[in-house]
C-alpha cells in the first residue's frame, strides 16, 4: 500500500540512482507508487548550479516509465525545491511552465552554511542552538516562498542527519515555541508533515512531535525515504507508519495532481 513519496535519481546532482531500476525495486518491494523529487538547489554552496537538470528529459522518461509500468506501480512526477532568501525568482523561473504532481520545499543551507559538507557544525556548538538556528531559518524560508505551492515541508529534522552530539535526537520539548508557530503554518497552507525516513536511520524520531502536529490540527503525513540508492528505497516505512499510527492518525497520504490522497494504516 506504500508510496515512496521521496526518491532521487540520477536528475539529482547527488545521486546515481537510475529510475528504471528504482521503478522496478519498487514493483519487488510491493509498493503501490513511488515518487522521483529531484533537487531543484539554485545557487548551492560547494555545488554552484549543478543542482539544476532538465526538466523537459525528466518528464519524457517519467511518462515513458509510466507507460510501460502501468498495471504495477503508480509512478509520481515531483521536485524537492530548496528554499534559500537570495533565489527566489530564479527558482520561479526555472520551474515556470512545468506541472508536477507533487512539490516538496526543502531548506539544506543555513546561512550559506551546508550540514552535509560539513562546514555547519563546529566543535564548541551545542545542540538546542545549533537546532533552533535551523528551524528559523527553515520557518522564514517557508514565509519568503508563499506564493510557491508546496504540498509538502521536507524533513523538518533534517539537521539531525550531520550533528555530532552524543545525542543528536531532534526534541519536541526543547523547541516547542518554535515548532509550533511552524506546524500552525504548514497545517493553514494545507502542507503535509513528511516523516522522511533517512533521517532516523541516526536517531529516532520523538513522536511527541507528530503528536503535537495533530494536536493542532494537523491531518496530512507522507512517507518518504530520501532513497539515493535502491536498497534506501521505503526503508523502515512499516516500523514508522505503525509509529504514525500510534500517534493517532488514520491514514497517510500520496500525491497526484497536487492532490493529497489518503491511504487507510
Amino acid at each position: 500500500m506504500f508510496y515512496d513519496m521521496h526518491v532521487h535519481s540520477k536528475f539529482s546532482t547527488d545521486s546515481t540512482l537510475d529510475m528504471e531500476s528504482a521503478v522496478k525495486r519498487a514493483i519487488d518491494l510491493g509498493l503501490s507508487g513511488i515518487a522521483f523529487t529531484d533537487h531543484l538547489d539554485v545557487d548551492f554552496t560547494d555545488y554552484e548550479d549543478e543542482f539544476h537538470y532538465d526538466f523537459n528529459e525528466y518528464f519524457a522518461l517519467i511518462e515513458s516509465l509510466k507507460e510501460k509500468y502501468s498495471k504495477s506501480i503508480d509512478i509520481i512526477s515531483a521536485v524537492e525545491i530548496g528554499l534559500q532568501p537570495h533565489v527566489i525568482d530564479e527558482t520561479s523561473d526555472l520551474i515556470k511552465g512545468f506541472t508536477f504532481d507533487y512539490v516538496i520545499g526543502s531548506t539544506h543551507l543555513i546561512k550559506r552554511r551546508d550540514p552535509y559538507c560539513g562546514n555547519y557544525f563546529r566543535p564548541e556548538d551545542k545542540k538546542v542552538p545549533a537546532y533552533t538556528l535551523y528551524l528559523e531559518e527553515l520557518y522564514n524560508n517557508l514565509k519568503l516562498y508563499d506564493n510557491f505551492t508546496f504540498n509538502t515541508m521536507g524533513h523538518v529534522d533534517y539537521i539531525v542527519r550531520y550533528a555530532n552530539f552524543e545525542d543528536s535526537t531532534f526534541y519536541y520539548k526543547d523547541f516547542s515555541s518554535l515548532l509550533d508557530e511552524l506546524f500552525k503554518y504548514i497545517i493553514s497552507k494545507e502542507m503535509s508533515f513528511e516523516i522522511n525516513t533517512s533521517t532516523y536511520l541516526k536517531q529516532p524520531l520523538d513522536k511527541k512531535l507528530l503528536i503535537r502536529y495533530k494536536e493542532l490540527g494537523g491531518e496530512l503525513i507522507t512517507l518518504g525515504s530520501d532513497a539515493h540508492s535502491e536498497d534506501r528505497i521505503a526503508k523502515n516505512f512499516k516500523m514508522y507508519a505503525d509509529i504514525i499510527k500510534d500517534c493517532g492518525f488514520n491514514y497517510i497520504h500520496h500525491y497526484k495532481n497536487g492532490t493529497a490522497i489518503p491511504e487507510k494504516l
